[in-house]
């Protein structure tokens, strides 16, 4: 999965580190409100190039920042042009992605410089303990997976976590360690194991939730079929769409106070206002097409 390859000090000599570290990610809204439509993306990007361009240390370290598209008719919070993620909030949901971030501190050189590595761990533990807070557990996710011939690999995050606590200094050096720990990883993978947090809720059991917030909306929109006297099926799909987008509008705020479950509750909106309009205009199938099942050859038991 990666390859195999040390470093020495001397390859990273003179060279100043720069740590994966980082603190927090920006969102700027960017004001699009007289750009046509079909313009907008190209217009984010010139802007996004000349503020990167800028020598301010909170804009110029954009790997992690978003860069988005904003109507100044927006109501609430935002009007601000960005706004912060909640600090240190990150975390992992396949062992792959953390592969590419451990390869990224042996390709920086961080593992040779003390201030520069215990950095990298301390990103480290505060991952994998966010990913615990997540629900994620470190699962058999594919039986078709597995080698006898692999010695060991983790068998919880908990283990990860005790491994680079109580491990990390044990070794010749701190490349020593990285290496071992990204080689278990990929062990781990090969049986077949991965982080999952498995579903919160059957998809019957979202329908059923669906279901209540059409009756509760049926109920509900008397008053406003009233004012505008406009029967519901006389409401093109514009509309609805219109309807949609607002209530979209209110779960990126609710997002912005890290309000998860109200967000999730604008979701629950948006889906029962799409199933509205599609029972008044109807709803085009999704056609699944057959794919063939891949042939390992001649003699293959997928042929039989």
């Amino acid at each position: 999965m990666t390859e195999d390859k040390d470093f020495t000090p001397e390859e990273w000599k003179g060279a100043d580190w720069k740590s994966t570290f980082h603190e927090r990610k920006m969102i700027f809204k960017i004001p699009v409100d007289n750009i046509p439509e079909e313009e907008i993306d190209e217009y984010i990007r010139e802007i996004t190039k000349k503020l990167k361009a800028v020598r301010d240390p909170e804009l110029s370290s954009n790997i992690d920042n978003f860069w988005l598209p904003a109507n100044s008719g927006t109501t609430g919070s935002f009007n601000a042009y960005f706004y912060q993620i909640e600090p240190k909030s990150y975390f992992w949901t396949d062992l792959n992605q953390l592969l590419l971030y451990l390869n990224g501190i042996r390709n920086s050189g961080n593992q040779w410089y003390e201030n520069a590595w215990r950095a990298e761990v301390d990103f480290l533990l505060t991952g994998l303990k966010n990913t615990i807070k997540r629900g994620y557990k470190l699962k058999r996710v594919d039986d078709n997976y597995y080698d006898e011939n692999i010695p060991y690999c983790f068998g919880s995050i908990d283990g990860m976590i005790i491994n680079i606590e109580s491990t990390a200094d044990s070794f010749d050096n701190y490349n020593e360690f990285l290496k071992d720990f990204i080689k278990t990883i990929e062990y781990t993978l090969k049986l077949g194991y991965n982080l999952s947090n498995g579903l919160k809720m059957e998809r019957k059991e979202v329908y059923k939730r669906i279901d209540g917030e059409r009756d509760y909306q049926d109920k509900a929109w008397v008053a406003r079929r009233t004012a505008d006297g406009t029967p519901d099926e006389e409401k093109g799909v514009a509309e609805w769409i219109t309807y949609i987008e607002h209530h979209l509008r209110e779960a990126k705020n609710a997002v912005y106070y890290l309000d998860t479950n109200q967000a999730l509750a604008e979701i629950r909106k948006v889906t029962a206002l799409g199933v509205r309009a599609m029972e008044i205009h109807g709803c085009p199938e999704r056609v699944i097409l057959d794919v063939p099942k891949p042939s390992c050859g001649d003699g293959c038991e997928c042929k039989k």
